[in-house]
Order: C-alpha cells, then sequence, then structure tokens
C-alpha cells in the first residue's frame, strides 16, 4: 500500500512532527509510505515540497487573505482564547501532484494555508480514499483551531464569540464553504482524543461521517524508561532533587494552563526540593514566568529525549501517561461558562 501523509510541514509545530512520525512507522511496517508538505524541513528523502502556485493572481489572493486576519480578526479578537484563528480562503490543488496520483490512500493532518475547502474536495475528485487526522478543531469550524468552550460549529458558527466584532460573518462563512465543497460522509475523521472525537461527532460538518479514535504514534525506541541516575548525570542535574517538567511552543496562549501551572508550581518549589524544567520555544517568555525554570530549549533532536523523562520526575502534559512510566499532571481543555 502507498499511503500519502499530506500536512503543512513536517518538522515545525507538534501536528507536523506527529504526522512525520506516523510516516516512518508506517516505513518500518513495510508500507511505501510519502509525506506532502507545503514547507520541508527535513532530509527525509521520502517527504516531498509541492510545487506551489506562485502565479501573480495566486499571490494577491494569499496577501487578500492576510490583510483580512492581520486587519480584521486580530484586532477584534476576545478574551475567551488567544489560539490560532485561520480563514479557509486559499487553498493549493493538489490533485494534479504526482506524489498524489501515485498513492492509494490519502491521510490529511494539519493543513491550514495549505488546504481550502474546495481544495480538499479537488482531492476527494481523484477517487482515492481520504483520511483527516485531526490535530485541533479547526477542520470542522468556521476559524478557531481551539473552540473553548464554544458549540457554534454544532449549528453554524454564527455570532463567532471569539470576534468581537463579527459584522462580516467571516465564521460562519468559512464553516458554510466547508459544508458546501466537502463530502464529508466520505472522509474517514481519526482524532488522537475522546474529547476530540466527541466534539467531531457533535459538529455540524462531521456529524454523519466515520470517526475513529487513534492515538498519536509514539517511538518505543526512543520514549523508554532510563536509570534515573544516569539520565540525571548525562542532563547535569541534582541527583536528589524532585523535578517537575513541562514544555509548550507558546505560554502565552491561554489554553495552555500556565497560570494553573505557575501555582501549582509556586507552592511546590516553597515545599521543599523541588525544581523545574522545561523544554520548547520558551526561552524569552521565562523572563516574567515569576518562578525559577530551568529551560533547555527546543528539544530538535529525539535522542535528546530519552533523558528527559526518568521516573520519579513529574511531567505536566496533556496525557495521561508517558511510555516511561513517569507520573503526569493533565489539564483539561477549558468548558463553557
Amino acid at each position: 500500500m502507498r499511503p500519502l501523509q499530506i500536512c503543512d510541514s513536517d518538522g515545525h509545530g507538534g501536528a507536523a512532527r506527529a504526522a512525520r512520525r506516523l510516516h516512518r512507522g508506517l516505513l518500518a511496517l513495510g508500507q511505501e509510505s510519502a509525506m506532502l508538505v507545503r514547507e520541508k524541513h527535513t532530509t527525509d528523502p521520502e517527504v516531498f515540497a509541492a510545487r506551489l502556485d506562485k502565479s501573480a493572481a495566486a499571490r494577491r489572493q494569499r496577501r487578500r487573505l492576510k490583510w483580512i486576519e492581520k486587519y480584521w480578526i486580530k484586532p477584534h479578537r476576545t478574551e475567551l482564547s488567544n489560539s490560532c484563528f485561520s480563514l479557509p480562503g486559499f487553498g493549493y490543488d493538489l490533485s494534479q501532484n504526482p506524489q498524489v496520483l501515485d498513492c492509494d490512500v490519502l491521510n490529511l493532518h494539519w493543513v491550514s494555508g495549505f488546504l481550502s475547502p474546495p481544495a480538499v474536495a479537488r482531492l476527494q475528485q481523484t477517487g482515492r480514499p481520504l483520511f483527516w487526522t485531526l490535530h485541533d478543531q479547526r477542520a470542522f469550524t468556521g476559524g478557531c483551531h481551539f473552540s473553548a468552550g464554544c458549540r457554534g460549529y454544532e449549528t453554524s458558527c454564527a455570532r463567532c464569540p471569539q470576534l468581537a466584532d463579527d459584522r462580516l460573518e467571516l465564521a460562519a462563512a468559512g464553516l458554510r464553504e466547508s459544508a458546501l465543497s466537502i463530502n464529508a460522509q466520505e472522509i474517514v475523521v481519526i482524532c488522537p482524543s475522546r474529547w476530540l472525537a466527541a466534539c467531531a461527532r457533535r459538529s455540524a460538518l462531521f456529524a454523519q461521517g466515520t470517526i475513529e479514535i487513534i492515538p498519536n504514534g509514539i517511538e518505543t525506541r526512543v520514549f523508554q524508561p532510563l536509570p534515573k541516575a544516569a539520565a540525571r548525570r548525562q542532563l547535569g542535574l541534582d541527583p536528589e532533587a524532585i523535578y517537575f517538567l513541562f514544555g509548550a511552543d507558546n505560554l502565552q496562549e491561554k489554553r495552555k494552563g500556565i497560570g494553573e501551572l505557575r501555582d501549582i508550581l509556586k507552592m511546590a518549589l516553597a515545599a521543599g526540593n523541588f525544581q523545574a524544567l522545561c523544554f520548547g520555544n520558551t526561552r524569552r517568555q521565562m523572563d516574567d514566568f515569576g518562578v525559577p525554570v530551568n529551560c533547555r530549549g527546543e528539544m530538535m533532536m529525539m535522542r535528546n529525549w530519552r533523558g528527559f523523562m526518568p521516573r520519579r520526575t513529574l511531567f505536566f502534559s496533556r496525557r495521561w501517561k508517558t511510555t516511561c512510566r513517569t507520573p503526569c499532571w493533565r489539564r483539561w481543555p477549558a468548558a463553557p461558562r
């Protein structure tokens, strides 16, 4: 079988890394997997950068969309959420791409800014089975990537609570375009969590479709228990301290729960020999965090993760457990108020 993973990138962001892990896992199982991206960051020979339309008309259309997002959406965002909000107004037609024509199965991932609803529809017209692995809620909303408790996506996304001024009804128009363009009943939607699957099943777009729950894959040869003493020596950590480990790409994003985490860390650090570790794109954001934190930066090389998960280190995550037997604290997504 020749599956094709389609994602905006192969290395930037959690969705891209999850898609590439799936791609590499399929290759390890003997499948002829390939990956098609808008931006290629790795040297993987089975990852292909799409040839994009760079005509003057395409540049104008993309520039207009960016203007709308910069001068209308961003100035009108409410306090409900500051997570990504993107419009579906531009996408590239990949239906005649050589990798698309050569594959047996299409698997979409995070495709905002890469595929619009009409572009997804053109992929459906190739006749190949289409799976869509969701990494956030954007596929079934009118613009938000995280609904922050709003359930407007179950009907029409009218009067979007994330936009203080939605007189143009951009969110409703975005969801309407998806409903008119995409044959949602012919797509198998893959969700990595029960929560996201429940949202998709309630959505106006995917309510009548097929939705499956498949957790993201993990490289067990990388994420595995190591002796705590050896791991701490490797990282230069205190052998006696209790460490709290957390990670985030953007500490300013409200849904990450950084405010609650800060309060927990303050209490813990005041109580004993506790220390805080973080990974991710956080170095510049830690100055005002209010808690001393050892920042390790982005863990781009997977082998560097091995020492970050020794047992008896508490890992703050949105998952319940890790393959390294490390206890986790999970923050649930925001609930409606």
